[in-house]
């Protein structure tokens, strides 16, 4: 074959500069190919580089969105609470349920749209590694959750079968529980839930059983209770030394236990509460058993006791006077003969005696609180914070005092005591009300209320409250008298409570010399109570008080003129009616239905006998006693002209000569035909305007 062959039109050169390409220039078939490689290696590397670059931004997607779906945020809860919430539970399937609903939302909340290429592919790969993981996981640990919540709630059953096996309240409630346990045990589904630890909570469980039972019987009697422990095979060399332990303690605090309950019986007795029979045979059983023989005698005594107080706490007065009253009768002839008193009757007097002299001090101070210890009345308390308060159903609080009016009559008749109607922490209650409250229309509401539920026995009732507090005590009655409603229940009210909120802060002086002079001069209108007076003089200072701030008046300086009409309305002036007024030189206190200025005009009417036998409820009138105790018949107004003494609302004893008041004077009392019902001896005659009012208002 002929070759061809070309020439070529480039002629060499040694220039060293870029050749011009020119029309006829061509390439070689090699160098062609060498370009082409060249070209096609250069698309290659730029295709791989492009999957390199995707790759990795897929997996930089991919990494944030596990960062994202593992920790969660406002919207979905990130797969690793998730994963640790379920292998908490103690359920299992609910574990499982409740990481597949995470992963859900967590998916949901995330979306199915991707930026790169890649990303979706890679992203599913790792969710599905991802569930395996964690489903794995969260189903060992609920697993264990499930298995310990089994073992933990049938120990607690074990441990509560072993309380009623020990503790028992029946023998029968033991004998279940022994019956239920032995099952338990016996059960294969006990041996498949504690496998090799079954063995062991069986052991250690009859062990607990022996050891408390064992503890039990030492409380009882030491000694026999550490013979059956030694004797106990289920017993430890360990559990024994603890019972000797215990054993050596446990006596010592069951001795000083016991002692402190039958101290606390002993109170009891002296106070009136009896300990019942089976108290007192536990007592005694454990002082036996801890050799206790101070305790024993203390048991021997309170039995001797409670058999003399019990017949004791049946008794009224008289009967317990004439109790007291006969072991000194036995005392003293036991003394004459000279043989002595027997011990046990000597043991008997002196209960007696001690409960004489304690009953006696505990009903002068709170009958219806003794008498309701001691059983023979019942008594609720007045709710008197409802009073207080403003009663919702005032008509439930009246039934509750008419209760207790019954009750305190009753208990005072009973006992032979003057009638009391609150106990002392009832005292004490309105004591404290009546000194602190400050609004003026509870304190009128209060006393509104009193009256109206004691009805007539609101006079009393306020003198006992006045036994805590004078100037309440006053006011309480003078309500009773004038009405809650009446211009000096309300003034004396609001100056109270003026004071007590420091709404007037500065007021006259006491020591003002007109003030003294002024209150000098009155002292004589209640010569045989100075208490009375006292409380008197401090309405009349609120009186003052209220009616000076009410009309802008100067309240730091005393006015003679306004005080005095204060210290008239404090004493009971209703108008023309009422207050103090000068008889024969003195001042007495006229009752709200005696004109001021008419007091004469009673007295004539006294001279009537029949009026005069009214007015002292049927008693006549004695001279005072001569050397011989022997009293005469007397008619006051013709052995002279006696002087009227005040001493209660309306109320009046006499004098035949001089007011008690008087200078050097010597008071020759009218006394009474009727005896003094506390000492049965002398009594002054007391003239009583309130029974012949209907008189008096007829002859004005």
């Amino acid at each position: 074959m002929a070759i061809k062959i070309y020439e070529t039109k480039i002629r060499p050169t040694d220039t060293t500069a870029e050749a011009m390409s020119t029309p006829g220039m061509k390439i070689s078939q090699a160098t062609a190919m060498q370009i082409g490689e060249s070209i096609k290696g250069a698309g290659r590397s730029a295709v791989n580089l492009y999957a390199e670059i995707e790759t990795r931004k897929s997996e930089n997607e991919v990494l944030e969105k596990k960062k994202k779906i593992l920790t969660g945020d406002d919207t979905f809860e990130g797969l690793s609470m998730a994963r640790e919430k379920a292998s908490q539970m103690d359920d299992p399937d609910m574990a499982v349920k409740y990481y597949n609903e995470a992963l859900q939302k967590a998916k949901n909340a995330l979306g199915d749209t991707y930026n790169h290429r890649f990303s979706k592919k890679l992203f599913d790969q790792y969710l599905s590694k991802q569930e395996i993981q964690d489903g794995i996981v969260v189903r060992s640990n609920s697993n264990k959750q499930f298995l310990a919540k089994s073992q933990s709630l049938e120990t607690e059953e074990i441990e509560r079968l072993k309380k009623d096996i020990v503790y028992g309240e029946t023998e029968q409630i033991k004998q279940l529980a022994k019956q239920d346990l032995a099952k338990k045990f016996e059960d294969s589904k006990f041996n498949n839930l504690f496998g090799a630890l079954g063995t062991k909570l069986k052991t250690q469980t009859y062990a607990d059983i022996e050891f408390y039972n064992a503890k039990r019987a030492i409380d009882v009697n030491a000694t026999e209770g550490l013979a059956q422990a030694k004797k106990n095979k289920l017993i430890s060399v360990d559990a024994y030394e603890k019972l000797r332990t215990y054993a050596k303690t446990s006596s010592t605090k069951t001795k000083e236990a016991n002692g402190n309950k039958i101290d606390e019986m002993q109170k009891g007795v002296k106070d009136y509460i009896l300990p019942n029979v089976e108290e007192i045979k536990t007592a005694e059983a454990t002082a036996i058993a801890t050799n206790d023989t101070k305790s024993l005698e203390k048991i021997s005594n309170i039995k001797k006791t409670m058999s003399v107080v019990a017949n004791l706490k049946t008794m009224d007065k008289a009967e317990l006077d004439a109790a007291l009253s006969s072991t000194r009768t036995i005392a003293k002839e036991d003394m004459v003969s000279g043989r002595g008193t027997d011990v046990e009757d000597l043991f008997r007097m002196n209960i007696i005696r001690d409960y004489h002299a304690k009953i006696t001090s505990d009903l002068e101070k709170d009958p219806i609180s003794t008498a309701a210890k001691i059983g023979t009345f019942d008594s609720k308390d007045l709710p008197l914070k409802d009073l207080f308060n403003g009663m919702k159903d005032e008509q439930e609080f009246s039934n509750e005092v008419s209760e207790r009016i019954a009750t305190a009559k009753s208990v005072g008749k009973f006992y032979n005591q003057k009638t009391k109607f609150f106990t002392e922490s009832e005292q004490q209650q309105l004591k404290d009300f009546f000194e602190n409250t400050t609004d003026p229309q509870r304190l009128i509401n209060v006393s509104k209320s009193l009256v109206k539920a004691f009805g007539a026995n609101s006079d009393q009732v306020f003198k006992e409250i006045g036994k805590s507090n004078d100037f309440f005590g006053y006011i309480g009655g003078l309500s009773v008298v004038n009405g809650t409603t009446s211009t000096a229940v309300q003034d004396a009210m609001l100056g109270h409570a003026l004071k007590n909120s420091k709404a007037i802060t500065k007021t006259f002086s006491l020591t003002d010399a007109g003030y003294q002079n002024f209150l000098k001069d009155k002292r004589d209108a209640f010569p045989r109570s100075e208490k009375t007076f006292n409380a008197v003089t401090e309405a009349a200072n609120n009186i003052y008080l209220a009616q000076m701030y009410k009309n802008g008046k100067d309240t730091t300086k005393f006015n003679r003129t306004e005080y005095g009409k204060a210290f008239d309305l404090a004493t009971g002036k209703v108008g023309d009616y009422g207050g103090l007024e000068k008889y024969k030189g003195n001042n007495i206190v006229l009752p709200n239905f005696v004109k001021n200025g008419k007091f004469n005009t009673v007295v004539e009417l006294l001279k009537n006998k029949d009026i005069f036998l009214k007015a002292t409820g049927g008693a006549t009138a004695k001279a005072l006693p001569n050397a011989q105790g022997e009293q005469r018949d007397i008619d006051p107004f013709k052995e002279g002209e006696p002087v009227f003494i005040s001493v209660g609302n309306g109320k009046y004893i006499m004098s035949l000569k001089d007011h008690p008041f008087a200078k050097n004077a010597t008071p020759a009392y009218i006394m009474s035909s009727k005896p003094n019902i506390e000492t049965l001896g002398p009594s002054f005659l007391i003239v009583d305007l309130n029974k012949i009012k209907t008189e008096i208002l007829e002859r004005k």
